[in-house]
């Protein structure tokens, strides 16, 4: 359950209409509440903050790279 709730959080952040979502925000939305244990699970799970993830799935102006 918690895996799918992730994938669910990895997946808005780099949905480009939920940009400027908080992430806490799209994490409570998939059941995970509580920042500090929510982002030692994505870290754990993707190697990365849920920050420094959507950041890196981000072109210049909050739009989703391509290509």
């Amino acid at each position: 359950m918690r895996k799918r709730r992730l994938e669910g959080v990895r997946r808005a952040l780099v949905n480009p209409t939920l940009a400027r979502t908080p992430i806490a925000s799209v994490a409570a939305c998939h059941g995970l509440t509580g920042a500090p244990h929510f982002n030692r699970l994505f870290r754990a799970t993707y190697g990365c903050t849920p920050g420094e993830y959507r950041s890196s799935t981000a072109g210049p102006h909050g739009l989703l790279r391509t290509g």
